[in-house]
């Protein structure tokens, strides 16, 4: 059974970059491709006829899909040592996402939470552990209204001017974005993830949703190229 998906890895400096330009630029030229771009000055960001997004200037509204963020934030975050701690602070995220619309508001409830005298102590040390990962997330820009590709247009991506748990972080939620919305709509389409590292990680009880889209994607019409 044919399968489109491309796989790329190599050391450092070994070509991969101009590999996947080639398989762009002339196997999928005919495509509309989404590239996420992780290194400055990365060639990827002249792919031709493409729009080019700064990430750190232009971020995604992550507060649109509560389960989305709390995906991405645990695989960003994560914090392997089991404990009760730990285990509620997929929980207390939730609640605390449950009352706010952007980063000011999410913080604002977490230190509530933190100097609230009818809080329980697991409770207030998970919303403390939030509050420090929260803060790491933030991006100096906000965002108040989501950002989806329109699965016409080329688009780049450029996330190298955030910080590499931002880098992580908003990868995650766009891919599950844009996951999300080719499983309610087939769509003919790449999808090319350099420095795939950034993305392919996996606790416990969370795994990046590029797992998934490795396994379905080309039911749904599209193609998945990775470079690490």
């Amino acid at each position: 059974k044919a399968n489109k998906n491309v796989y790329i890895c190599g050391t450092s400096g070994s070509g991969k970059t101009y590999a996947s330009n080639s398989l762009l630029t002339r196997a999928f030229k005919d495509l509309p491709i989404l590239a996420l771009s992780f290194k400055p000055g990365d060639s990827t960001l002249k792919l031709s006829s493409s729009i080019t997004i700064d990430v750190s200037k232009t971020p995604i509204n992550a507060f649109e899909d509560k389960d989305i963020f709390i995906r991405a934030y645990m695989i960003t975050l994560a914090v392997e040592k089991p404990g009760t701690i730990v285990s509620r602070i997929p929980m207390v995220l939730d609640e605390a996402l449950t009352y706010s619309k952007n980063w000011d508001e999410l913080i604002e409830y977490l230190l509530h939470l933190i100097e609230s005298p009818n809080v329980d102590e697991v409770k207030r040390s998970a919303a403390s552990h939030i509050l420090d990962g929260v803060r790491v997330l933030k991006p100096k820009v906000h965002s108040t209204t989501g950002w989806l590709w329109d699965f016409k247009t080329n688009v780049v991506l450029d996330f190298s001017g955030l910080n590499d748990y931002q880098k992580t972080f908003f990868a995650e939620v766009i891919l599950n974005m844009i996951w999300k919305k080719l499983q309610s709509n087939r769509k003919e389409c790449v999808i090319f993830i350099d420095e795939a590292h950034r993305v392919l990680r996996r606790t416990e009880n969370y795994t990046s949703v590029l797992d998934e889209m490795a396994r379905e994607i080309r039911g749904l019409g599209g193609i998945l190229i990775v470079s690490t």
